[in-house]
């Protein structure tokens, strides 16, 4: 599975963010968010070669985007698929805890795969791209900040509509080295993410970004479950759980 498509977005792994703040909550942003944050989110992966067909497959955006749910708390993150993404992910729970640890959940089948761990790293030396460029997402304002390493090109459209949030507030603590240093230099909230390689391209877009209280046991492993140890084996399992 290709890691760096878990959208967060990513990794995400977001995606993941329609309220303004101090008109609509009624108390200060950083307050209201403290307790967790949910939003909407849409993810679409395009093939720009052949052997990424798999991976468009995979998730299920053969015919565009699909749409799911994403929340935040502390570090911690929780991405709820559609029942309508590929085989890889319809229905699924993912579960980013506090702690780094990465969990793929199958309600249906009551099992769930925990992935490898990323192997640390040093932050790069990286440096945002203002082009200048505005629009309109999701009735947010957002300018279009840059990097590019080597054929790779991150895109983030970033807004300050929602004061007292940053990027990393709509991320987890399994980002890697390379993304928090990217997400440092945004100054604002990406409410799309593209990522683009030599093979694919992903886009995943938050919307309706609002505050909610949250309970921890939303981004933990339901007791019961069992443990599998490969993607195959949850996918088999979650088919033969699937209502006929």
């Amino acid at each position: 599975m290709h890691r760096s498509l878990r959208f967060v977005i990513p990794s995400f792994s977001m995606l993941a963010r329609v309220i303004v703040l101090g008109l609509v909550l009624g108390a200060s942003a950083a307050t209201s968010f403290a307790a967790g944050l949910r939003a909407r989110v849409s993810i679409h992966v395009e093939a720009l070669d052949p052997g990424a067909q798999k991976l468009v497959e995979l998730y299920g955006t053969q015919n565009g985007p699909i749409h799911g749910r994403v929340f935040f708390k502390a570090g911690a993150s929780r991405t709820e698929m559609p029942a309508n993404a590929g085989p890889g992910f319809a229905g699924q729970v993912i579960v980013a805890t506090a702690a780094g640890q990465v969990h793929q959940i199958s309600p249906a089948a009551e099992a769930y795969l925990t992935w490898p761990r990323r192997t640390p790293e040093k932050a790069p030396r990286i440096e945002a791209q203002r082009s200048g460029k505005t629009q309109t997402i999701a009735g947010y304002a957002c300018e279009q900040v840059i990097f590019q390493f080597g054929v790779e090109t991150w895109e983030f459209w970033v807004t300050k509509d929602l004061p007292g949030l940053t990027a990393l507030d709509v991320s987890d603590n399994t980002l890697d080295a390379r993304r928090r240093a990217m997400y440092r230099q945004l100054g604002g909230v990406p409410i799309r993410s593209i990522n683009t390689t030599a093979t694919y391209r992903l886009t995943s877009d938050l919307t309706e970004i609002e505050a909610q209280a949250l309970e921890d046991a939303l981004f933990t492993v339901p007791a019961g479950y069992v443990q599998v140890k490969d993607a195959g084996d949850l996918m088999k399992r979650t088919s033969r759980a699937a209502p006929r």
